[in-house]
């Protein structure tokens, strides 16, 4: 697969760094030294392609999705 696309977003608190493309969202732990992904279909396309994350990295916005920290475990 080839990204030609992708979105940012790092916890307040500098833990959890996440990440979506056209179609993987992942998540590194900073601390643990740990990245997690999954690979995910949208319709429509998740979009716009921005990214946004609260203080503690418990919840996330992505396109017009909001996931919280549970989504990972």
């Amino acid at each position: 697969t080839q990204i030609v696309a992708t979105a940012l977003g790092v916890s307040g608190d500098g833990v959890y760094i996440y990440g979506a493309t056209e179609t993987i969202l992942f998540r590194y732990d900073t601390l643990r030294g740990q990245l997690t992904g999954y690979n995910y279909v949208s319709s429509p396309t998740l979009g716009p392609r921005a990214l946004s994350v609260n203080r503690d990295g418990t919840a996330w916005i992505a396109g017009w999705s909001l996931r919280g920290f549970d989504f990972w475990n």
